[in-house]
């Protein structure tokens, strides 16, 4: 912070900063150097508020913004091809994530995966993995390990993995932790439901049932809610349908940086009076 020649100073949260394991005592002096801490999750700004008071007049939330045009024209921006074929019919997934197992959580889907083999499910699943990340060449061994190479296909990273979203039936993220995952959103822009676990912000983008598909956060939630999906693909529908009518302007996203921004100038209170952001925004 010191490096930085500005009046005011604004520090950005995009996690659930203790669940992700960061350690407060390192980082108190930069917090103590700025003029407003933002958290892209009203739910990750109420419990560091909660936790550290001091800061609750600094704690603001905002979303990260994005615009559909721009979300679209990306995922128009080439014609994919897939190492496999689609289950047709079946229940086809896309992930877009960085591969951390302590975070992202996605090594607790291959044996959610191998249990519905076990059911004679599995013939109608295809599940396609984008990304790169420490524990990538793990997760490829326990790939294979479990005879899944037909199932999962892990690719690595895309510079633009939109193009490939459209062809899927849902968007899985299976996550331990997150803050407020811009990838969920841009597969909301796009009309893909997405299956996610309960983090902090989860419900803030998702509404169950509605459109899209919060599970508990355990091993046996994630095994149920996709075996669910499979059994039942006329959910997946119903969520399409409620996405193609869902609002996605962000002007209100916008107004609420002026706000922060005007708030910091006059040195005003954060918590509760600076939960900004509409429900336009998302």
């Amino acid at each position: 912070m010191r490096y930085v020649r500005a009046d005011k100073k604004l520090v950005w949260h995009h996690n659930d900063y203790h669940a992700i394991g960061y350690r407060f005592e390192w980082d108190k002096k930069y917090f103590d150097r700025a003029d407003g801490l933002i958290f892209v999750s009203r739910e990750c700004q109420k419990k560091f508020a909660a936790l550290h008071p001091a800061y609750r007049s600094r704690c603001f939330f905002m979303p990260n913004i994005l615009t559909r045009e721009q979300v679209e024209a990306r995922a128009r921006a080439y014609r994919p091809r897939l190492p496999f074929e689609l289950a047709r019919p079946g229940l086809n997934l896309v992930t877009v994530a960085r591969i951390y197992f302590a975070t992202k959580g996605l090594d607790r889907v291959l044996d959610a995966l191998v249990r519905l083999r076990e059911e004679g499910l599995l013939e109608r699943v295809r599940w396609l993995v984008i990304g790169k990340g420490d524990d990538l060449p793990r997760f490829r061994q326990m790939i294979a390990d479990r005879g899944l190479e037909q199932v999962v296909y892990p690719v690595g990273a895309l510079e633009n993995p939109l193009p490939y979203l459209p062809l899927f039936d849902a968007f899985l993220l299976p996550s331990r932790n997150e803050g407020r995952p811009v990838a969920v959103t841009e597969a909301q822009i796009l009309g893909l439901p997405p299956v996610v676990t309960r983090y902090a912000s989860a419900a803030e983008q998702v509404e169950d049932g509605v459109d899209g598909f919060i599970l508990e956060n355990q091993d046996q939630a994630l095994y149920q809610g996709l075996r669910d999906l499979v059994l039942h693909p006329e959910k997946l529908d119903r969520a399409r349908e409620a996405l193609r009518r869902r609002s996605y302007s962000n002007q209100e996203d916008i107004a609420c940086f002026d706000r922060i921004l005007r708030a910091v100038e006059q040195g005003g209170e954060g918590g509760d009076a600076h939960d900004f952001g509409g429900d336009a925004g998302v």
